[in-house]
């Protein structure tokens, strides 16, 4: 992981020296550097230390050494995770924190080992929410389960995992602001079926404002005021809330088949989250929400439709999406709302050309071929952004990117073996493919003994050595045989 933060950090100096910037680049650098001061600060045998083993829950945070560090570390894990929403999947699945946090969340999570590979596993939503009714989560326990929904969110694709996570926070919101939290829902609620269940820009969002009076509520304030530095108490709730919202729904979004709740309930966080959102975005974090909000617009067909008000509300929020991270400069942010702008369009485009889109309508002429055509635009924008992450986008996200050029060639952008950079003629979308893993990849690094297959990662070219070990030595060989035959023949002559 710091090896990549410093590689980052070299990419951030070279374009600043150039008078360039770049936002995603930016994020992605803050979120590595506070994943290592998370690492530095989580102590290993925290569990050990903690006075009553698993079972304690203290309410006001120990003024013990343990009790602090392991609460400043789980809150730069936090919001490390929340800056670095667009990639968090790739940074933390590459670095040590899986197995630290196996020693810090007791008693509501534990780190086993099945099978030779590691697995965390935590308490049931439905203890967390009765720990919560007896207002027993303090401080700690708060960040404890902010971090488990980070953490699953991360390494589960599990539906039952991803939905037991967001029902711990849901808990875990409820604990902190009670019925405010409540209320802030249901107004939300009835402002997006106002808008069709499309979330829009605009709104002036900010966290509950009545928190329940007692703790943890209060504790919490004063112990991120207190330890992790934050301004003032409104600070600090406005933090934890949008911290909960962006995880809450990063486990919603990524269920395979919601249910209408949870799509609702998943839309209701977009949208806090966008009033959150300053203009411009001040982080890519506010525009990955903003990508997931229009992902899920489309989701959301199956209950609301997709009539013809809906349809350019739709269109409009993915259009204000794409601009945000063009003006922006976020690059990568940009690639992804394109793709997601294709796809909305070209489904829009297919469900009016058959006639089976649910409340849709009577379709205007050429409305169909209209929103095909605006697929195929926004496709064909995906694979001009790669001058802009060549130079310091890491192998792992390349590949990602490179999917999504494939992806937009299917629907109506240019071919990866034809398209072409306008600005400087380089061939793009021409990604050598990994010889282990098979994902295209800007980064492919050959074997540096015999010079054969590439890979995108040490990690895929150790996965392949067992197949390639012995053509590897035989290749070796042959080369030195070949180069003691020149050399015995240049020696005859």
């Amino acid at each position: 992981m710091e090896a990549a933060a410093d590689k980052l950090q070299a990419a951030q100096a070279r374009l600043a020296a150039e008078g360039g910037s770049c936002p995603d680049l930016d994020n992605l650098l803050a979120t590595l550097r506070g994943l290592e001061k998370a690492e530095a600060l989580i102590p290993p045998n925290a569990m050990a230390a903690r006075p009553g083993g698993d079972i304690a829950l203290p309410m006001p945070l120990p003024n013990a050494p343990w009790s602090i560090q392991l609460f400043k570390g789980l809150w730069e894990y936090i919001q490390s995770g929340v800056t670095g929403s667009g990639s968090i999947g790739y940074v933390t699945t590459s670095s040590a924190l899986f197995g630290l946090l196996g020693t810090g969340m007791g008693p509501f999570g534990s780190m086993h080992t099945t099978g030779g590979s590691r697995e965390l596993s935590f308490m049931p939503a439905s203890q967390v929410d009765n720990l919560a009714r007896q207002g027993m989560l303090g401080s700690l326990s708060i960040l404890q389960l902010l971090a488990a929904g980070l953490a699953l969110r991360v390494i589960s694709r599990d539906a039952s995992n991803l939905a037991e996570t967001a029902e711990r926070l849901t808990a875990t919101i409820k604990a902190v602001w009670g019925t405010a939290a409540t209320t802030t829902q249901r107004a939300l609620h009835a402002r997006l079926e106002r808008q069709q269940w499309v979330p829009q820009f605009g709104g002036t969002g900010s966290a509950p404002t009545t928190p329940r009076g007692a703790e943890p509520a209060k504790g919490l304030q004063q112990d991120l005021q207190q330890y992790c530095g934050l301004s003032s108490g409104d600070a600090a709730m406005q933090a934890v809330w949008a911290a909960a919202l962006t995880l809450r729904l990063g486990a919603l979004a990524a269920l395979p088949e919601p249910s209408r709740p949870q799509m609702q309930l998943a839309l209701c966080d977009a949208q806090a989250l966008l009033d959150c959102c300053p203009t411009p975005p001040a982080t890519a974090a506010h525009l990955a929400n903003a990508i997931l909000a229009l992902q899920l617009v489309g989701n959301a067909s199956s209950f609301a439709g997709f009539d013809r008000q809906r349809r350019q509300a739709a269109w409009q929020l993915g259009q204000e999406v794409l601009a945000r991270a063009e003006g922006q400069q976020c690059w990568y942010s940009a690639a992804l709302a394109a793709i997601t702008v294709a796809s909305l369009s070209r489904e829009l485009g297919l469900g009016l050309q058959s006639g089976r889109m649910r409340g849709a309508g009577r379709a205007l002429p050429g409305e169909a071929e209209d929103y095909l055509g605006r697929g195929r635009e926004a496709a064909a924008r995906v694979a001009g952004y790669r001058r802009h992450l060549k130079p310091w986008l890491p192998a792992g996200l390349m590949s990602v990117y490179a999917n999504w050029v494939q992806q937009a060639a299917a629907m109506g952008g240019p071919s990866p073996a034809t398209a072409t950079d306008a600005a400087r003629g380089d061939p793009v979308g021409r990604f050598p493919v990994c010889s282990y893993c098979a994902s295209p990849s800007l980064h492919i690094r050959r074997c540096a003994a015999c010079r054969g297959p590439g890979y995108c990662s040490k990690e895929c070219q150790r996965g392949d050595w067992p197949r390639h070990k012995p053509e590897c030595k035989a290749a070796v060989a042959r080369a030195a045989a070949g180069q003691s035959a020149g050399a015995a023949a240049g020696q005859d002559a």
